[in-house]
């Protein structure tokens, strides 16, 4: 019999244990696990950076993501026949959503500002499109929505202990309503929403004690947060949020979803009253002595809960769970009844009071609609390109008002992108919605991945729902978890379907990725080294240092050649320094660069006025007139235009006069004349129910020049004009005013 080779045994033993090693390895560092991390980075982080509705935030963004699908691409990461990508119309949807947002490029009002929302949807897509092919196992779901979940985490403790005053973040706590790092209180309360229903359904999917206390945990912190948003419209659709979610829950996981939130509202409520109280009086102690009160509640009903349902088999069937539910609400509101309202604390009592459709805010929306609907009127198939609204909304508003967002979604996409859009992403979510519903019917997924998709998809709802009524979805942190959650359903509810390796797929070549994630990488740079540029140039200004601020004017304008208020500035610079050494070279550069200014926002009134002051200064009168009245019409609720409009109408037509034009001087003081009169008029156009409302009225430069074209007009002579020259202020004309807002007294008085 032949000895063992012991020798042999031990290599080839050494040999498979790093075969071993190589394997386990390559399964921690791999490829896909690299891109994996990277998209939870990518889902983890944004809330902290004022919620990326700025350029300094968003822009390394789009690189960091740009760099994700270029390593995606080139690693050979999606796989067309495994994929559940361009498998289903919310797809296809999705990328029409992106379409139509670079279609809308061409008709735009606001060339760079079209740019900046292409750009932002390209990673919304790609957001989307990695979360889809990423996700392959039940563990990889959880894990991405835990990573939501700890960021929901860190921005509620943000907002608490800024509450506190124990954090400092500018904006996350301001008029006694907490905002967090999203600096809008509103959609913190959206965000948070959209966070314990995803928590409610992870905790729902777990069977272990530790982490259905964490989940608790949570949860509460949400909750108390979301309450101290004081944000009365997620107040009034959190229960219609809850019930969507509640409704969609498998038949065994009913009971848990009502024995989950109430162990969650009963510790916020216990902690709510002392909590409101420390929050109105200022005691940062006291703000987290109670917040730790309520935790504690929230962890020993946590554990009870889970012994009854895990140890003792506790199982309520639904209709007994709704019932409890009512009961609950009943004995709820009958304890805030008979208490006077005792057992909330005051500043929720005070919101509460004031929940009134009448109220301003209401109203102020409904206005913001109406005016919409206006412009969507006038361009209805794509749109006035992104970022239309706030560069166009002053020429459609029905009285002066200023809100760079509609507050309301659906309707901001349509006047961005027209029908087009606004039907692109109707078809993303009802795909993706009916597929969810179809599969939460079938056995195709586990009871664990049921809640999984049912919670993505009714937080996705959450978000999409209060964004109707408000501006969540212009903060890029928001309106990527949107699209991140929608893709988790997507993926889940493709599950089945992407389990054949045959199926194919629509192909777009791997090339096609890596030119597109370049291309948002190179122009992000770009962009943002013109940002930098630009904010040294202001900070140069700021400091006297008119060189040092036209040398990086000239750099930002460079790498952003479409930001034109680089251009407006550095116009500016021009002029100045042309006036000042009688420089013509510098006069024409500034006059060209205010031409070019007015040409890229042509909806901008503020730079059709400096380009008409400055063709009134350099002698072109019947172009400097044309300027001024065209920003009139793009901002006719401005009466510093009127004003302006006013000035220029009365000067030329001296002018004129003096070279002996009388009848275009009595054109323009006619046209100047009659302003009071269209001003009235707009004031009647005014909405009668909208309690924002501030009628215009006249200025006393207005007053002045209407004044001094109406004794032009009866007496067209230079020696007139000499003579009313001495009148500098309406003032000394004690005979003569006008009462634009029709309320019975002198404007300017």
């Amino acid at each position: 019999m032949q000895k063992p080779d012991k020798k042999n045994d031990k290599k080839s033993e050494k040999k498979n244990k790093n075969t071993n090693q190589k394997k386990n390895y390559d399964s921690i560092f791999s490829f896909k696990k690299i891109l994996y991390f990277g998209l939870l980075i990518l889902v983890f982080y944004p809330p902290y950076f004022r919620g990326m509705f700025f350029d300094k935030e968003f822009l390394p963004t789009h690189i960091f993501t740009g760099i994700l699908v270029l390593l995606w691409a080139i690693s050979g990461g999606l796989n067309y026949r495994k994929s559940g990508l361009f498998k289903g119309i919310s797809d296809y949807a999705a990328l029409a959503v992106v379409f139509s947002y670079l279609l809308s490029m061409f008709v735009s009002v606001n060339l760079r500002f079209a740019v900046g929302e292409f750009l932002r949807y390209l990673n919304y897509f790609f957001a989307y499109a990695l979360t889809v092919d990423l996700l392959k196992s039940e563990k990889e779901v959880k894990g991405l929505l835990w990573t939501v979940l700890i960021s929901a985490l860190g921005v509620s403790i943000i907002g608490l202990g800024a509450a506190a005053g124990t954090i400092n973040y500018n904006g996350a706590f301001v008029g006694g309503r907490i905002n967090s790092s999203l600096q809008y209180p509103n959609t913190l309360a959206a965000y948070l929403t959209a966070a314990f229903l995803i928590g409610l359904g992870v905790k729902s999917a777990t069977k272990s004690l530790t982490e259905n206390m964490a989940l608790s945990a949570l949860n509460y912190t949400y909750l108390i947060t979301f309450i101290f948003t004081l944000s009365r419209a997620a107040w009034l659709l959190f229960p219609v949020f809850y019930l969507v979610f509640l409704l969609g829950l498998s038949k065994e996981n009913k009971s848990k979803g009502i024995l989950f939130f109430a162990e969650s509202f009963i510790s916020s409520l216990i902690a709510s009253i002392g909590l409101g109280n420390a929050i109105s009086s200022g005691k940062g102690t006291q703000i987290w002595l109670w917040y730790f009160t309520g935790l504690i509640a929230s962890l020993v009903l946590s554990y009870i809960i889970y012994f009854l349902i895990e140890k003792k088999g506790l199982y309520i069937d639904f209709k007994k769970a709704v019932a409890f539910a009512v009961i609950i609400l009943v004995l709820f509101r009958l304890s805030v009844y008979f208490t006077g309202g005792e057992i909330l604390p005051d500043v929720v009592k005070e919101r509460i009071k004031q929940i009134d459709p009448n109220q301003l805010s209401v109203q102020q929306r409904l206005s913001y609609y109406r005016d919409a609907i206006k412009m969507i009127k006038q361009r209805p198939i794509l749109g006035y390109g992104g970022g239309g609204w706030k560069s166009a909304y002053f020429a459609f508003q029905s009285y002066r008002y200023f809100t760079t967002e509609v507050h309301s979604f659906p309707l901001q996409l349509t006047v961005e992108t027209g029908i087009i859009g606004l039907l692109s992403f109707a078809a993303m979510f009802i795909s993706i919605a009916v597929k969810t519903i179809k599969v939460l019917r079938s056995d195709s997924l586990s009871l664990q991945e049921k809640s999984y998709l049912w919670s993505s998809f009714t937080g996705a709802v959450a978000l999409l729902g209060h964004s109707s009524v408000d501006f969540n979805l212009s903060l890029g942190a928001v309106a990527m978890l949107l699209w991140v959650l929608l893709a988790v359903a997507k993926n889940l509810s493709f599950k089945e379907e992407t389990k054949g390796v045959n199926q194919e797929a629509f192909f777009i070549p791997k090339p096609v990725f890596v030119f597109i994630a370049l291309i948002l990488i190179v122009i992000s740079f770009t962009l943002f080294a013109g940002y930098n540029y630009g904010q040294a140039a202001v900070k140069a200004l700021q400091e006297g240092d008119g060189a040092k601020a036209m040398a990086n004017f000239e750099k930002a304008k460079k790498y952003d050649p479409l930001t034109v208020s680089f251009i407006a500035d550095l116009s500016q610079i021009y002029e100045v320094i042309g006036e000042n050494q009688n420089n013509k070279t510098m006069l024409e550069k500034s006059l060209e660069l205010k031409e070019k200014a007015a040409a890229l926002e042509p909806f901008n009134a503020k730079y059709k006025l400096m380009l008409g002051a400055a063709y009134l200064k350099r002698g072109k009168l019947d172009e400097g007139i044309n300027a001024l009245e065209e920003a009139v019409k793009l901002n006719p609720f401005n009466t510093e235009m009127w004003q302006t409009l006013s000035e220029g109408y009365e000067k030329v037509a001296e002018i004129y006069i003096i070279k002996d034009n009388k009848d275009k001087a009595k054109t323009l003081l006619e046209k100047c004349a009659q302003i009071p009169e269209k001003i009235k008029e707009l004031n009647h156009i005014a909405p009668k129910n909208d309690p924002a409302v501030v009628k215009l009225t006249a200025t006393k430069e207005l007053a002045l020049y209407t004044f001094k074209s109406e004794k032009l007009l009866n007496d067209m002579t230079k020696e007139n004009v000499v003579k009313l020259k001495d009148i500098d202020d309406i003032s000394k004309v004690q005979d003569y005013s006008l009462d634009l807002d029709e309320d019975g007294k002198k404007d300017w008085e």
